[in-house]
């Protein structure tokens, strides 16, 4: 019977033992791998954020914001005037997709950093690897939620902030950092649900 238990026990401790060097190759395959799917992924789609501006705006510096706009395609984008400014609309879809990768790779750089920091310490462990691999695609979904927060009028609002809109560039900013940094993501997105969902004191 104590072997019994002794063998069911193995799995869980299992996990509590340092990775085998091709496991330790594997991640670091994967980092690399994963990095280069990132870039071009953010590449193509501030190609496409140029592109979209350079159709309503020619070789002419201005603010942009995001906003729902009705449009044919996803990769475009709207011209407004907001009192004497001229700005141009960037669509929603293609916010999601730079905030996206950006949380991606927000959450990929804090796994190097971790994996670099314990694999010179000499204290990797196998749970470790596993929070490595999936800790980017926490750090995506988590900016995307903070994204769709602040877009909600929940979030701390800019000084640049015009009607419902911020820019691409402060968004895509956010989501890297919301990937950086899922721990403080959380409570902050689980302080803002506390407030929507309690009950009001009577």
């Amino acid at each position: 019977m104590p072997e019994e238990n002794n063998q069911i026990a193995n799995p869980t401790t299992s996990l509590d033992e340092t990775p085998s060097m091709s496991t330790i190759v594997s991640l670091v395959a994967y980092f690399i791998i994963l990095s280069i799917v990132l870039t071009a992924a953010l590449l193509f789609t501030w190609a496409a954020i140029q592109d979209a501006i350079g159709k309503v705006l020619p070789d002419v510096i201005t603010g942009n914001i995001v906003d729902t706009i009705g449009s044919k395609s996803m990769f475009s984008a709207k011209l407004i005037t907001v009192g004497d400014s001229k700005l141009v609309v960037i669509p929603d879809s293609l916010a999601i997709i730079a905030v996206f990768a950006s949380g991606a790779f927000g959450g990929l750089i804090h796994s190097i950093r971790s994996f670099y920091y314990h694999i010179t310490k000499g204290d990797l462990k196998k749970t470790e690897v596993i929070k490595y691999t999936l800790r980017p695609f926490s750090g995506a979904i988590l900016a995307l939620i903070f994204f769709l927060v602040v877009r909600a009028g929940m979030g701390h609002p800019t000084p640049d902030d015009i009607g419902k809109g911020s820019s691409i560039v402060f968004y895509t900013a956010i989501g890297a950092l919301v990937g950086m940094f899922t721990d403080q993501t959380v409570e902050k997105l689980k302080k803002v649900a506390e407030a929507i969902l309690s009950t009001p004191t009577k």
